[in-house]
């Protein structure tokens, strides 16, 4: 089965109400997109994790209310998407839990697994468990977008 999904993306000022729970990071800006999945939420919510999902309708009243010549919400809906933004809470202890996105070998690096941290945090040189595989591993490296980290933690996609 082939899904068709579209998507859209933008940016608007960082709602004040974010501004003091960014702690130590700087951002002047946050960042929307949307993917246009009809009926395929919950498929979408594995695919990309953490990430909240709100089901919403550019015409009021949704796709069966009758055709109005009135405005479709767009600047609405970007207004409540930003007073409904949250920086989520991040524990970085606790024991690691990991989606993972694909677990592969390559002979002469050993096992590789990209995914997104949910849980915890790990470092390079910790000890993992690989359930699925039942095996025990040690981390050799780690690399987001191809540049090393020393750890790794529920913040980033990897």
């Amino acid at each position: 089965t082939t899904l068709d999904l579209g998507f859209s993306a933008f940016t608007v000022p960082l709602p004040e109400h974010l501004r003091e729970s960014c702690g130590d990071r700087q951002y002047d800006s946050l960042q929307f997109t949307l993917v246009d999945c009809t009926g395929h939420a919950s498929l979408i919510r594995t695919i990309i994790g953490s990430c909240p999902i709100i089901a919403v309708a550019a015409k009021p009243g949704g796709p069966e209310f009758p055709e109005t010549d009135e405005p479709q919400g767009i600047p609405g809906l970007i207004d409540l998407l930003k007073a409904q933004a949250f920086f989520p809470h991040r524990d970085p202890s606790g024991s690691l839990l990991m989606a993972v996105d694909h677990c592969f070998s390559i002979r002469g690096q050993g096992t590789v697994i990209t995914g997104t941290i949910l849980q915890g945090s790990l470092s390079v040189n910790d000890t993992v468990e690989i359930p699925a595989l039942k095996v025990t591993r040690k981390i050799k490296s780690l690399q987001m977008y191809l540049i090393f980290q020393s750890s790794a933690s529920q913040e980033r996609k990897w």
